[in-house]
């Protein structure tokens, strides 16, 4: 999913289904997965016996929405702007993770000067489009500073170049006047759900984001997704036990992508900050990942004390990388 990739350098789920049992909210946007998804749904309900908040997004009341705490119904197609209007409400009261962000993220990123968004240019593209080839040319959307591994930085935020203040000038206009009216979703209903997401995330809680094919095959699927994607990186829910963004109809078969390490494309690895041992620990965590299926079909006691010993080995080796997530431009 290019979606997830542009984001976190890999495509599939960021964690196994088994993970959403320990979050403290789930949105499920894109999916009646009580219907489609039974199976999986389970954590779901184990999540809410816990006392975590369901939220189903949709526009149709199913078994899906009976199940949740709160049901918002939503015109078809408007997903981008009912999560566009969740990310401008949380940076416009400063409701991010604010630590998460500056230091786990590209938020703090300088771009270069001749970096133009769509309100810098008349017709509403970002810089660098050619307008011959139909595609961009991302040259000025790289960093300042010594390449991409030592990009200048504001851990403030404030800088006008910065990856933040460019994403929050691109959502102010997700107002929930802007929600009401595309979406049909009453601001206080709106509000209800930014709340519940903001109340279940920071340093000791994490919420989950769940979706199918109402998002992977819509025409705007890429960027629904995208969208989905910055939200849980400004609330700081990804890379971390129970971080979350993921498909469930591929979750089951998808090896993890985010748990607690931070493997990245291959193919990428000169845009993040992280060495290309990664790859080496990202086959570690496929392998262990398989494992961890066993261990719910029955193991010996002796092959599940070598499990744990492996899992805490890798906790350690985990120590010592600092995951780098992408919620701007990635030249």
């Amino acid at each position: 999913m290019p979606g997830l990739g542009t984001s976190f350098g890999r495509g599939g789920a960021t964690t196994a289904q088994q993970d959403l049992a320990n979050a403290d909210c789930i949105l499920i946007e894109g999916s009646s997965m009580a219907e489609a998804h039974p199976v999986g749904f389970r954590w779901v309900m184990k999540a809410k016996e816990r006392g975590a908040t369901i939220i189903h997004v949709d526009p149709r009341f199913s078994r899906t929405s009976a199940l949740a705490n709160i049901w918002v119904p939503i015109r078809a197609g408007s997903d981008i702007t009912f999560l566009g209007g969740i990310i401008h409400h949380i940076i416009e009261n400063e409701l991010f993770f604010r630590d998460y962000v500056v230091h786990y993220t590209n938020a703090s990123c300088i771009l270069r000067d001749e970096y133009g968004d769509p309100e810098d240019n008349a017709g509403g593209y970002f810089s660098g489009w050619n307008e011959n080839r139909r595609t961009y040319e991302m040259e000025s959307w790289k960093y300042k500073g010594e390449g991409l591994s030592y990009p200048e930085r504001d851990l403030t935020l404030q800088n006008p170049q910065c990856v933040f203040q460019k994403l929050k000038r691109h959502f102010a206009r997700y107002t929930p006047e802007m929600v009401e009216k595309v979406c049909g979703i009453p601001p206080a209903l709106f509000h209800k759900v930014a709340d519940a997401l903001v109340r279940a995330s920071g340093p000791d809680k994490t919420a989950a984001i769940c979706y199918a094919v109402g998002w992977t095959q819509h025409s705007k699927g890429v960027q629904i997704i995208r969208t989905a994607s910055i939200l849980q990186l400004l609330l700081g829910n990804i890379g971390r036990l129970i971080q979350q963004i993921k498909a469930e109809v591929v979750a089951v078969n998808a090896p993890v992508a985010f748990g607690q390490h931070s493997p990245m494309k291959s193919a990428s690895m000169e845009r993040f900050l992280i060495g290309p041992q990664i790859q080496r620990f990202l086959r570690r965590i496929d392998t262990i990942a398989r494992r961890a299926m066993q261990v719910q079909v029955g193991m010996d006691r002796v092959s599940a004390a070598k499990f744990d010993r492996r899992v805490e080995v890798l906790q350690l080796d985990f120590a010592h990388f600092q995951p780098v997530v992408v919620i701007g431009p990635t030249k």
